[in-house]
């Protein structure tokens, strides 16, 4: 079996513990046939009193990304879902966390500004900037990766 990486689609090993072309850490098969994606969000709901979603982006073997409008700030944003399990495992979460903070303190065009991690209706999200265009596996099936 083959495990896709869930940061630049390559493919891996299925006991791969770690990306052979970027090194982002993998999640095992077995485990993520096994998770459950976070509460499906409807367009139309409002999370955290401020992001009203507007649709479903992606979903992977982490959680759902949706695109939503900051109410308060007028802004379009994408927010990130961590899978309910991995919210209940106190060691996902905090490697969620600890990767969101790592993201969080660097400041480039081409990467998305993160704007807070979140924690409502039981699930933990973080809100980034949302950026128009080609997702990863689309640019990958163009030959750009």
């Amino acid at each position: 079996m083959v495990t896709e990486c869930p940061k630049c689609y390559a493919e891996n090993l299925d006991d791969s513990k770690y990306c052979k072309e970027c090194g982002t850490q993998l999640i095992p098969l077995s485990f993520t046939k096994t998770l459950k994606a976070p509460t499906l969000l409807s367009p139309g709901k409002t999370i955290a009193g401020k992001y009203k979603i507007l649709k479903e982006l992606g979903r992977g073997g982490m959680g759902v990304v949706y695109k939503a409008q900051d109410t308060r700030l007028d802004r379009t944003v994408a927010l990130k879902f961590l899978s309910s399990e991995l919210t209940r495992d106190e060691e996902a979460k905090k490697r969620f966390i600890h990767e969101t903070k790592a993201a969080a303190a660097l400041d480039h065009p081409n990467i998305c500004t993160v704007y807070e991690v979140e924690e409502a209706d039981d699930q933990t999200f973080i809100a980034m900037s949302y950026l128009e265009g080609k997702s990863l596996k689309e640019w990958k099936c163009l030959g750009r990766f």
